[in-house]
């Protein structure tokens, strides 16, 4: 049997609030496909925006990675960032073979020098160089165009 129920708006508005509450409240941060870096020493936050990392200052930089055979070079697009505990961070590309790269304290310090002087941090992970920085963006873009 069928039944109507008929809502003011005020009462729609109401249930409709209180569904969107209780999703914001079941949401997992770990979850969420983007994320924030952040390095103090010398101040630079890093985002994930479309797959780029993201100064917060118009900066746009990107990950090329040279893996062993049979990957290759390839352009990594950024799904993920996170700040773990003990200063150090991880960045998830996009589909990679290579899963995450986790990037020690010591090793953010560096990767925010050289972002700020626009030059390349190099790092290497699971036996694959990894390098990160605003000044290979036209690489990237051209990889990802073809």
């Amino acid at each position: 049997m069928r039944r109507i129920v008929r809502l003011t708006e005020s009462d729609l508005t109401r249930i409709v609030r209180r569904v969107l509450s209780e999703e914001k409240n079941n949401i997992n941060e770990d979850d969420l496909p983007v994320g924030v870096i952040t390095v103090s020493n010398p101040k630079l936050v890093l985002k994930a925006t479309g797959g780029l990392l993201n100064d917060g200052d118009g900066g746009l930089g990107c990950v090329r990675v040279e893996a062993p055979w049979p990957f290759g070079t390839f352009a990594a697009g950024i799904d993920r960032l996170k700040m773990n505990s003990d200063g150090s961070g991880n960045i998830t590309p996009v589909k990679s073979k290579i899963g995450s790269i986790n990037i020690t304290k010591p090793d953010l310090i560096k990767l925010a020098q050289a972002w700020k002087s626009n030059q390349l941090f190099t790092t290497w992970s699971a036996g694959s160089k990894i390098q990160i920085g605003t000044s290979i963006l036209p690489w990237c873009k051209k990889q990802w165009s073809s």
